[in-house]
């Protein structure tokens, strides 16, 4: 049985993994909608990799022009997964320390 400190340490450190990977893919995502105007111009590619614990991000090259409507959908994506992220981190920090405070 995993104690809940572990637990809570690697929650946490997924969710941080987590909030830098969604970081990178709203970056991504930015770059290509400021660059989608420009001459010969690929878009990105930000690649989600599954790591123990947690997540990180890749960025490949886009072989194809840049889908403004697709941009914005990863974009808005990757702003809600990142929001989700915090409010989840958030959540882990208020119950630590609810929990030091009942421990007196």
């Amino acid at each position: 049985m995993t104690s809940s400190v572990s637990a809570t340490g690697s929650a946490t450190q997924i969710l941080s993994s987590a909030l830098q990977g969604f970081g990178k893919q709203a970056a991504v995502a930015a770059n290509n909608i400021v660059n989608a105007d420009s001459t010969d111009y690929k878009s990105q590619r930000a690649v989600a990799i599954s790591t123990a614990p947690g997540m990180r991000v890749a960025v490949a090259a886009g072989t194809q022009e840049v889908n403004s409507t697709t941009e914005l959908v990863n974009l808005q994506t990757a702003s809600t997964s990142y929001q989700a992220s915090a409010r989840a981190l958030g959540s882990i920090a208020r119950t630590e320390k609810r929990a030091l405070d009942v421990m007196g």
